[in-house]
């Protein structure tokens, strides 16, 4: 969880207005997950993705990229702790309203609710 909130917050400190090019969700997403395809065959994790093969957006493609990979990295992770359950990380993504709204859901131990309100 340390080293999530660590990448979140060097994201969040960035603030770079340009470098922002046409992105396509699902084509990073895959690649995330060939980045993971041993942790996720290893431990049997089932990662769902659902994102419109068509979705993308004006960004900085280097800061979603990592945003992402600290998400994903994180929930492949945790996914694995609950003893007795099969993992699962599922990422939902759409466009609302002309912007990107995406969730990343895993079904490891959850966050304590001691840190909950610092994410």
């Amino acid at each position: 969880m340390d080293k999530l909130l660590k990448k979140l917050r060097i994201i969040s400190e960035v603030n770079q207005p340009g470098n922002f090019s046409a992105i396509d969700l699902l084509p990073m997403v895959e690649d995330i997950r060939s980045r993971f395809r041993g942790f996720i065959e290893q431990h049997n994790i089932n990662f769902v993705i659902d994102c419109p093969a068509d979705l993308n957006f004006y960004s900085n493609a280097t800061l979603t990229e990592a945003m992402l990979l600290g998400l994903l990295e994180n929930a492949f992770f945790y996914s694995t702790l609950n003893a007795g359950s099969k993992p699962k990380v599922e990422l939902h993504a759409a466009l609302h309203n002309n912007k990107l709204e995406f969730s990343v859901y895993d079904n490891g131990p959850g966050i304590d609710n001691d840190i909950r309100a610092n994410i």
